[in-house]
């Protein structure tokens, strides 16, 4: 593989340095516990740099995990969950598994926007209660739904709305303002993107005190290992050196999207995480296929018709992108001429 652009990672491993002292400080651990305590210090941590009471924070063995407790509390069968389509499967796929009734949203193409009034008619028509997962920025269009928006919903919504900011960071806008004033607002976060811990599974959630109960009570006892607990807690007191590449991968996200509007029959959607969704002028399978061959792996949508002509790129290296870029360009240019000059 030349170029890894199909799941959204950071392109950039830890720091040497921070992987030392992770190890150094792992050899001090009680690896025959299943606790230790840099739980409760990493809750603290979490808790003091986003202005809230640490028994709001829950941490899960990745923020899948979390996405799976939310529905054991807020859902089973036969009850629903609105999800807008296309987004995060794991909503789907989670809620799927414990039989609840699966409520899709269709987000329309070109912009793929959300029509606050269509959602608000879809959950009255469900019923109170129902569980409601918005991602913002959302996955895998790349677009945000504006925060007075979300506001409005949650003044109109009493059931739970989970909003999960897996790619905050990239866009800037996070709604942690908000859960002082909306008991049933609920934030999910993860440390596998901007973070670079996409390896050790680790991500939280933000409520509520008293959502939080709800929750704690449906968790599994010791859910994360020692060495995730301990490694998250020093990446998160080391930020502003994790998250120093942030403004190089902006940059690249805004030469990539000038690279793909660049060429013939691509079109590239706005983006404020670390990946362009971008639209085809022909079927996205056989240009996804010829890619791989050629070690450049990317996302495609064969399961959703209305991502038919979609691929979606991470942002890599700006070796990595110039090399998508270029091949991407060669793939087109072959086609193109194939067309002109049949066998």
């Amino acid at each position: 593989i030349k170029a890894k652009l199909d799941a959204n990672e950071s392109p950039f491993d830890l720091p040497h340095g921070l992987k030392e002292k992770i190890l150094a400080e792992a050899k001090n651990l009680p690896f025959n516990r299943y606790e230790c305590s840099h739980r409760e210090k990493l809750r603290a941590l979490i808790a003091r740099e986003n202005g809230i009471n640490p028994a709001g924070v829950i941490l899960g063995n990745g923020s899948d995990e979390l996405i799976q407790l939310l529905v054991l509390a807020f859902s089973g069968p036969g009850k629903p969950v609105v999800i807008p389509s296309p987004t995060f499967s794991m909503y789907e796929f989670v809620a799927k598994q414990v039989g609840s009734k699966i409520v899709s949203l269709p987000l329309r193409p070109p912009q793929f926007s959300l029509e606050v009034e269509e959602l608000l008619a879809v959950l009255e028509e469900t019923g109170p209660g129902a569980l409601l997962f918005l991602c913002r920025p959302n996955n895998p269009t790349g677009n945000s739904i504006p925060v007075k928006e979300v506001d409005h919903i949650l003044q109109r919504v009493r059931g739970p709305v989970v909003v999960d900011e897996a790619y905050t960071e990239f866009s800037g806008s996070s709604l942690v303002h908000l859960l002082h004033h909306y008991e049933n607002l609920i934030l999910l976060r993860t440390l596998s993107k901007a973070y670079r811990l996409a390896g050790l599974r680790v991500g939280y959630l933000l409520a509520h005190p008293k959502v939080a109960r709800r929750l704690e009570a449906t968790r599994l006892p010791y859910n994360m290992s020692v060495f995730s607990l301990l490694s998250a807690w020093i990446i998160m007191q080391h930020r502003e050196e994790i998250l120093a590449p942030l403004g190089r991968l902006i940059a690249q996200r805004q030469r990539v999207t000038e690279g793909l509007a660049a060429l013939p029959g691509i079109t590239p959607l706005p983006s404020e995480t670390n990946f362009i969704l971008f639209a085809l002028s022909e079927p996205a399978a056989p240009i996804w296929e010829e890619l791989k061959k050629r070690g450049i792996l990317l996302r495609y949508y064969p399961d959703i018709p209305e991502l038919a002509t979609y691929l979606r790129v991470s942002i890599g290296t700006e070796e990595e992108n110039t090399l998508f870029l270029s091949e991407l360009a060669s793939i087109l240019t072959a086609g193109r001429e194939s067309r002109c000059f049949p066998h």
